[in-house]
């Protein structure tokens, strides 16, 4: 007994010490990220777009947005002559690089902490012909700021938005709903990010691909089906990120790509 005893001591040290070896290899490997990885890579296809390259200046609008680089309010007047320009179209060239642009038109409340001496009483049903303005209100409702800017907001079409307006000037800007006081207000602008800058990209060709034989593989399948998701050594993974990063834009082919890489969590 005493003999089983002790062999099944042994045994338990032993599976003990195998499992802090591999728990100790399975660590250091993945301190070094030599785990495998993956890549994705789309295809990035110039979308329609309106070239005004050497024009912007002429556009106070987009010319102040275009020195923001990221998203800015305008007055409803430079909004419609910006509207009229992208006639639908939500990307512009300048020089050689790509820009979305996306409109935004907002109706919003603030609510008062105080009972102003005039307001309009808003019924419900008078409400069904502002959607836009009815979901501020319910927004309102539903999150009740205790501190900070309490206003809310809700898309609204610019036809939506002149029918608010024409109300508005009627009848007053402050409403009460419920038993609160709202003031009525408009946003208006627009979304500015950059979509493609070939000169953000790097230009890869079949020979300095050789040392990312699965990035290539990748590229020439993507060429075809438009996206990818691969799998990659963790030798070629980080490789490829220590020369590109996480993410960048890759011109193969005469034509660009998206490609982010990933190690596993």
């Amino acid at each position: 007994m005493k003999r089983m005893r002790d062999e099944t001591k042994k045994r338990i040290a032993l599976l003990s010490i195998l499992l802090a070896v591999g728990l100790a290899i399975a660590y250091f490997t993945l301190c070094n990220h030599s785990t495998n990885g993956y890549m994705r890579i789309e295809v990035i296809h110039t979308p329609n777009y309106i070239d005004l390259t050497g024009k912007v200046s002429n556009y106070s609008a987009l010319s102040e947005i275009v020195k923001s680089g990221s998203s800015m309010e305008m007055s409803l007047k430079d909004f419609r002559k910006l509207r009229d320009l992208l006639n639908g179209c939500n990307y512009i060239k300048i020089n050689e690089s790509y820009y979305r642009i996306d409109l935004m038109t907002y109706v919003g409340v603030r609510k008062l902490n105080q009972t102003p001496t005039s307001f309009v009483n808003l019924i419900p049903e008078e409400l069904e012909n502002y959607p836009s303005l009815k979901m501020a209100l319910y927004y309102a409702r539903i999150e009740d700021k205790e501190v900070g800017d309490n206003s809310f907001t809700a898309e609204a079409t610019l036809d939506e938005i002149s029918e608010i307006r024409e109300f508005i000037e009627k009848n007053g800007k402050i409403l009460k709903y419920g038993e609160s006081y709202y003031e009525v207000f408009f946003k208006t602008g627009a979304v500015f990010r950059k979509f493609l800058d070939p000169a953000d990209c790097v230009m890869l060709d079949d020979e300095k691909l050789e040392r990312y034989s699965t990035l290539k593989k990748g590229l020439k399948k993507a060429e075809k089906v438009g996206s990818v998701v691969i799998a990659v050594s963790g030798e070629e993974l980080n490789r490829a990120i220590d020369s590109f990063g996480v993410e960048k834009c890759i011109e193969y082919n005469g034509s660009y790509y998206r490609v982010m890489f990933a190690r596993p969590m």
